[in-house]
C-alpha cells in the first residue's frame, strides 16, 4: 500500500499520527484507523512498532515458521505507517519491520510485552 499521502514535513510539524491499515482489508481506506498522536516521532515509532509486534503474536501458532507467520501477517496483519515521516529519515514499514520480529517470536527471544 502507498503510504506517500501527507508525508512531507513542514518545519512546523509538531505531532506524528500513526494510522493503521488492514492487511486483510488491502487498499480499502475505510478499514484505516488512527492508533494515535504522538508529540515526537520516537513515540509514533514505537507504538507503530508494538502495533507489529501484537499483530504478530496474535497470528503466531505454535509450530508455525517464520515464513509462515510472514505470510500470515501481510495476509491478516496490521500495517501502520506514521504521518509525517520526518525529512532525512526513512519512512517507517511494518512489511519491513515484520520478518525480523517474526523470526526473533518463533525462536522465542522475545514476547508481547517487548517492543
Amino acid at each position: 500500500m502507498d503510504h506517500n499521502n501527507g508525508n512531507e514535513v513542514s518545519p512546523t510539524v509538531d505531532s506524528y499520527e500513526v494510522l493503521v491499515d488492514d492487511n486483510f482489508h488491502y487498499m480499502d481506506e475505510d478499514e484505516r484507523y488512527s492508533a494515535g498522536v504522538f508529540q515526537t516521532y520516537g513515540e509514533a515509532l514505537r507504538h507503530a512498532k508494538r502495533i507489529v509486534d501484537k499483530s504478530l503474536h496474535e497470528l503466531h501458532e505454535t509450530g508455525k515458521s517464520a515464513d509462515d507467520l510472514i505470510a500470515s501477517y501481510v495476509l491478516f496483519g496490521q500495517d501502520p505507517w506514521i504521518r509525517p515521516t520526518p525529512q532525512g529519515m526513512e519512512r517507517f514499514s511494518a512489511r519491513a519491520y515484520a520478518p525480523q520480529l517474526a523470526h526473533e517470536i518463533v525462536s522465542g527471544s522475545t514476547d508481547q510485552s517487548s517492543g
